[in-house]
């Protein structure tokens, strides 16, 4: 298997989210996502990227309808890599997202299940301190 970072993008029409591969493609990373600025600032944007993260590879979701079909956002996203990939130093591929979003909403909504149980335990450390904290100042 090759080395080296992998930047994968999900292109959409305002925004471009990001994830990084670690240098030995095993641990995969949210980065950040980029506001639509205009397709070359938003190239040169991605060229920046890729340099800093000395990536050797980026990896494009390529939105395919549910049959495997394109539709006008597979063909929005593929003339993008058409002009992303000339200004990369490394190659750029596209991998077919379908479904992508269903699993990542699926994913938060179990983030948010675990944010939401550690905030309810949080909020009982809280309760709990102030009643203790109450008895020590109740009691002589």
């Amino acid at each position: 298997m090759p080395a080296g970072r992998v930047l994968a993008l999900d292109v959409g029409d305002k925004r471009i989210g990001l994830a990084l591969s670690d240098p030995d493609r095993i641990i995969a990373s949210g980065l950040d996502t980029l506001v639509r600025t205009g397709r070359q600032r938003d190239v040169a944007q991605l060229a920046a990227l890729v340099a800093q993260h000395q990536c050797t590879l980026v990896v494009v979701g390529l939105p395919l309808g549910l049959h495997g079909r394109d539709t006008a956002q597979t063909q929005k996203v593929r003339r993008f890599v058409a002009e992303l990939a000339p200004a990369l130093p490394c190659p750029v591929t596209t991998s077919d997202e379908r479904l992508s979003t269903v699993l990542a909403e699926r994913r938060l909504k179990e983030l948010r299940a675990k944010v939401k149980a550690g905030s309810d335990q949080a909020a009982a450390v809280v309760i709990l301190e102030g009643f203790l904290a109450r008895e020590r100042r109740e009691d002589p």
